[in-house]
Parts: structure tokens; sequence; C-alpha cells
């Protein structure tokens, strides 16, 4: 769907209806051949069996953007990052 959503909007920039993008995806998949779902049957199954590893394993962060996530959160909650009362303070003092 996330394939078929990027085509769809270009193509139809103006639909804000969710359910019809739904809809247009779900007659897209029936249409299609068995050879042309296998990649997307494919990547899936790669997708839900990293699921799976991670619900066995919640603790580890495997997953890059997790940490990525994190490391940026810790440096927001510090007061240091983008947006924060520190930050704002050097913005107006380089600007004077």
């Amino acid at each position: 769907m996330e394939d078929f959503r990027k085509t769809f909007k270009e193509a139809n920039p103006d639909n804000k209806k969710v359910a019809l993008v739904a809809k247009e995806g779900g007659e897209k998949w029936k249409s299609m051949t068995e050879e042309e779902k296998k990649s997307y049957v494919e990547r899936a199954a790669e997708l839900k069996e990293k699921y799976q590893k991670a619900l066995e394993n919640p603790n580890v962060a495997d997953n890059e953007d997790d940490k990525a996530e994190k490391e940026s959160s810790d440096v927001d909650a510090e007061g240091d990052g983008e947006g924060s009362p520190e930050a704002e303070a050097e913005v107006v003092a380089d600007d004077e």
C-alpha cells in the first residue's frame, strides 16, 4: 500500500479520501499477478520476522532508526536540542 499510496497521490493530488485510496489499492492488488505480488509478499515476510524478533527481545534496539531517535530525544531532554530555551538564547545572541 505504501508504494501504491505514493503513485495514487501523484496521480490524484486533490484526493483527501482515505477510503478511496484503500479501495483503489485493494482493486490494484486483486488485479496483480502472483509474480507482481511476489516482491511485496517477500518484504512482508521479512518485516513480520523482524517484528517477531522484536517481540521476543523488546529491550534490544537492533534498529538504527530507534537508536538515532533515542539519541535525538536524549539531547532534547537535556535542554540542548533545537527548540530548547538554551538553543533559542544562542540564536538570539548570534543575531545581536
